[in-house]
């Protein structure tokens, strides 16, 4: 080829590139208008994109990308007006803007539980944590939460008694009692009493549910010894340990007793309800241990609402953030149940600090969120997204 037909041919490609495609700094309304390794920045201009990951923002770009998601979220709110969001969008809304505040209030049944006329735990839980998060303090809605307390009928419940060596231990409870005797290999036999039964080879006492609500005092007379309680599901074979365990020495009284609830508005237990609650009720300093156990036993069958994110802001236990991390998509979102979106914003809800997991998932909300500012147009996910993540603003009015 003639070098004449090669610059030629250069200039025609360098010509085209440039109708086709702008260069950094120039004027874009998405990333196809910018050249390959730019992005189209919130301000309308082609930028660099750097990579994090397996996903690419700008390095200058996310305080203007997440300023415009507020504004759009605001724009929605105001376009709609606060009487017409659903509940869930007022939450929301004033969780991370604090507008809708009276609208909010007056979908309760007296600040006491939402929606009016047929409240639930989860719109009352959700609720109470916006105003709390907000700095109210909805004790009322605490109180009828409260309320709203139930016995899991699906837990069986172990009381584990071991001394270092053989020993005969009396058991007592109101209204009942008995004698037990472990041997060297800590077998129980004996007569523990109506509310206790010999199970698991002889290795636990099974507590009878009728005598739940029983404070157990136990006293061996040979040695010292531990007590605590284990728990499960009646038809899974996954025993779990509870976190206290009791140190007795010989001849002394050591008491335990079964504390094990769950939110119902009904003869059954509402698991999502009851992750909300213990999230709302634990933000707001209420006690939230008793509950804590059915929450555990229960989230392998309830996966689809990432039980262990609520679980970790709960106790704070490492092993609920390993589970909740590992689970995060290679992309950086997390989805359990249906919504991306909103999962992405359940799982990050308690993650303090900026860890490599936190800011993956920054990187894919910027790299996909709409051209206008919000996610898909959606209220509830963008105000939910912008207060899990970056942190609620106070933008005032209506």
């Amino acid at each position: 080829m003639k070098k004449g037909v090669l610059i030629v041919l250069i200039f025609a490609l360098v010509l085209s590139l440039r109708i086709t495609s702008a260069t950094v700094g120039n004027v874009c309304t998405s990333d196809s208008n910018c050249s390959s390794g730019e992005v189209c920045n919130a301000d309308s201009t082609c930028e660099l994109e750097v990579s994090s990951g397996d996903v690419s923002i700008t390095g200058t770009d996310e305080t203007s990308k997440i300023n415009k998601a507020y504004e759009c979220l605001k724009e929605k709110i105001d376009d709609k007006g606060c009487d017409d969001l659903t509940l869930e969008q007022k939450i929301f809304s004033y969780l991370a803007t604090a507008k809708c505040s009276s609208e909010l209030i007056a979908d309760s049944s007296s600040s006491e539980c939402w929606p009016s006329g047929s409240c639930t735990i989860k719109d009352t839980a959700q609720a109470a944590l916006a105003l709390s998060q907000r700095g109210s303090s909805p004790a009322k809605a605490g109180d009828w939460l409260i309320s709203q307390n139930a016995t899991p009928s699906d837990l069986v419940w172990y009381l584990q008694i071991e001394s270092t060596t053989s020993s005969q231990c009396d058991i007592s409870y109101d209204g009942g009692g008995g004698t037990i005797l472990i041997n060297d290999e800590r077998k129980i036999s004996g007569s523990p009493g109506s509310c206790l039964s010999i199970a698991q080879d002889g290795y636990w006492l099974r507590i009878s549910p009728s005598c739940y609500n029983q404070e157990f005092s136990v006293v061996c007379h040979n040695s010292e010894f531990l007590i605590n309680l284990l728990f499960k599901k009646d038809t899974s074979p996954t025993i779990h340990v509870s976190e206290r365990t009791q140190q007795g020495s010989a001849e002394e009284t050591v008491t335990e007793k079964v504390d094990s609830f769950c939110f119902s508005t009904g003869s059954d237990c509402d698991y999502e309800g009851s992750l909300w609650a213990v999230m709302a009720l634990n933000d707001m300093d209420y006690n939230m241990e008793p509950y804590i156990p059915y929450l555990i036993t229960m989230a392998e069958y309830n996966s689809e609402f990432l039980p262990e994110s609520f679980l970790w802001a709960a106790t704070g236990y490492d092993d609920f953030k390993t589970t909740l991390l590992s689970n995060q998509k290679t992309d950086g979102y997390w989805q359990e149940g249906s919504d991306k979106f909103y999962d992405t914003a359940v799982a990050l809800f308690p993650i303090t600090g900026d860890p490599i997991q936190k800011n993956n998932a920054k990187d894919w909300l910027l790299k996909v969120q709409d051209d206008n500012g919000c996610w898909l147009d959606n209220i509830r996910n963008t105000a939910f997204i912008l207060s899990s993540v970056w942190g609620p603003k106070n933008l005032g009015g209506g």
